[in-house]
């Protein structure tokens, strides 16, 4: 018989010393964002480390548990995970299946909650080796793919600022030919700058966002420094005009929030900032830029200006689902689902 991996619990201090190992250690997989997005939804926040009676620690992964109300059963959900590509130990894609298989066996077939899983974006497959072994171990395709454009970032400087379309490189040329001064931090304080100018954006634009600058600013207050998104300010005659929110883990350096004033606009300092975001990834070690998702047809500005940066467009993995066995028991989660989703807007938190 095939020896079976554990799945055991851990600490804050032992997930902070380990989760860095992982080059996809991705800001969702973070303590903190893990925790303040399941108290968000009246979810509580599971961080467990898998291991291989050989192999030792093989994967380690934040599971969200939102037990449904009144008929119990629940939904036990991995977003940006598991973590599974350790840095210079193993070639990974051999344990994926005994990965899968000791989740499963944890929350599906032990607690009976339905799996959900949303493996991070591999910059390298347009489809990983762990979707395959998700597949392969009965999970479904929940059919709900987003995108995004990853800008690579082992190229240099200059085949990076080649790759811009025209259009885009000449705002970029007219940006960097102002006086705009771009200031970096990631403190708390330089955190709540941009947030005043983000929520003063969605007051003009009157748009609303799930996952607003309020949010990441108060996981930014509660991070250890090496989890801490990166801020970046554009100031202009000493007023901050445009801002850039980024986080640098693992490999990937994700694009999350972006404002800009009028002045920030008409200086084209969201082409400065994200020129700045690049070089900054590139310097953390990151291999990938990630922008942060599109959508042409919602957002087709949006889409254009991404689009323009010259990067590779890629379908964003998952999520994946497996349901505990038994028709009554899929249908009661099913239903307890909807139900609860008529009581989120009274019990999920901002």
């Amino acid at each position: 018989m095939d020896p079976q991996c554990i799945i055991r619990k851990l600490e804050r201090h032992s997930w902070s010393t380990l989760a860095p190992n992982f080059t996809d250690y991705n800001y969702r997989q973070s303590w903190d964002f893990g925790v303040a997005s399941a108290i968000r939804v009246g979810a509580l926040s599971e961080h467990v480390a898998i291991e291989h009676p050989e192999k030792g620690l093989i994967a380690l992964a934040d599971v969200r548990i939102r037990r449904l109300p009144v008929i119990g059963g629940g939904i036990a959900y991995i977003n940006g995970g598991p973590l599974v590509w350790k840095k210079c130990v193993y070639k990974g894609e051999t344990l994926f299946p005994e990965i899968v298989d000791a989740l499963v066996k944890r929350y599906v077939i032990r607690k009976n909650f339905t799996l959900r899983i949303t493996p991070s974006l591999r910059g390298d497959f347009e489809k990983s080796a762990l979707e395959n072994a998700l597949v392969q171990g009965g999970f479904a395709d929940m059919h709900q793919k987003k995108k995004t454009i990853l800008v690579d970032l082992f190229q240099d400087e200059a085949a990076i600022r080649g790759n811009f379309h025209q259009k885009w490189r000449n705002c970029l040329n007219k940006s960097e030919k102002t006086n705009l001064s771009i200031r970096i931090g990631n403190d708390y304080a330089t955190f709540q700058e941009f947030n005043l100018l983000f929520n003063e954006l969605i007051s003009e634009k009157k748009f609303s966002v799930d996952l607003g600058s309020d949010f990441y600013a108060a996981i930014q207050k509660l991070a250890p420094d090496y989890d801490k998104f990166i801020i970046m300010l554009a100031e202009h005659e000493g007023k901050v005009v445009a801002g850039h929110v980024a986080s640098n883990l693992g490999d990937t350096s994700v694009y999350l929030l972006g404002a800009a004033d009028k002045t920030g606009r008409v200086m084209n300092a969201a082409y400065l900032l994200q020129w700045r975001a690049i070089q900054l990834g590139k310097a953390a070690g990151c291999r990938w830029y990630d922008l942060g998702g599109i959508d042409a047809e919602i957002n087709p500005g949006v889409y254009t200006f991404k689009k323009r940066m010259g990067g590779q467009e890629r379908t964003l993995p998952g999520p994946y689902q497996m349901k505990p066995a038994g028709a009554a028991r899929a249908l009661l989660t099913q239903l307890g689902e909807k139900f609860y989703a008529t009581l989120k807007p009274f019990i999920a938190r901002p």
